[in-house]
């Protein structure tokens, strides 16, 4: 018989290869659930580290915030003291000059607020490359020319804009309540325009942040020139009819 001689017959061997199949594609199924749950759980974790990061750098900025306007507080209270000693003429030329004073710290600050350090130095980098593009309206297409703006700020120009910004909104000379908000930001913008590395690796951020700024733009237009197309189309159909 097959099991005197050695030999397995037909079905059994195919009941041991199914078998055997089975229990393959069971631990394969295993490894890769593992797998699965594994990579859930490193996402898991990742994105808690991420909202706990996320959760400390805003509580650490809530606290600078508040302390900045814990101080400008105090400084404006300072100046309404210093002004109620004041004749009326001296009165008018504080209140001109503090106007003059906000002025500037707001300019600083919101340059400093959309990270345009250049700005912040009262300085303008440009360095844009813009390739000539086509643009088809009502059966015509126009050439629009391409655009190369390059001007280089130097280190010499970065000093000079920091010396002139650092004096305009010192504390001690600029009344304004937020003065020194605006004397730390120029200062951090001076230090890191003033470093090759640092400058350089801004730079390609900004460049970056234009360029998609820039596309954003011209895809609006082109969308309002095909909106536009499409109704002065429609219209001068209409008006055949």
């Amino acid at each position: 018989d097959d099991e005197a001689t050695g030999h397995v017959d037909d079905d059994d061997y195919m009941d041991y290869v199914k078998e055997v199949l089975e229990e393959d594609t069971a631990n394969h199924y295993q490894q890769e659930n593992q797998y699965h749950h594994e990579d859930e759980y490193y996402d898991r974790q990742k994105a808690q580290q991420e909202e706990t990061e996320r959760r400390k750098q805003e509580e650490e900025e809530r606290k600078i915030q508040e302390a900045a306007d814990k101080i400008a507080a105090e400084r404006e209270r300072a100046f309404q003291a210093e002004l109620d000693r004041m004749n009326v003429e001296q009165q008018k030329v504080a209140l001109k000059q503090k106007k003059k004073d906000a002025k500037m710290v707001r300019s600083i600050l919101n340059a400093s607020k959309h990270k345009d350090l250049y700005k912040v130095l009262g300085l303008r980098s440009w360095n844009w490359k813009i390739p000539a593009r086509t643009i088809g309206f009502a059966g015509f297409s126009f050439q629009i020319p391409g655009i190369t703006v390059i001007k280089e700020v130097t280190l010499k120009d970065i000093r000079k804009a920091y010396r002139v910004r650092a004096m305009a909104v010192h504390p001690d000379k600029n009344k304004d309540g937020r003065a020194q908000e605006a004397f730390i930001a120029v200062e951090e913008s001076a230090s890191i325009l003033s470093d090759n590395a640092l400058r350089e690796q801004y730079d390609k951020e900004l460049q970056q942040y234009r360029r998609e700024r820039l596309q954003s733009q011209l895809a609006l237009v082109s969308g309002f020139l095909n909106t536009f197309q499409s109704t002065l189309v429609g219209t001068l159909k209409a008006l055949r009819m």
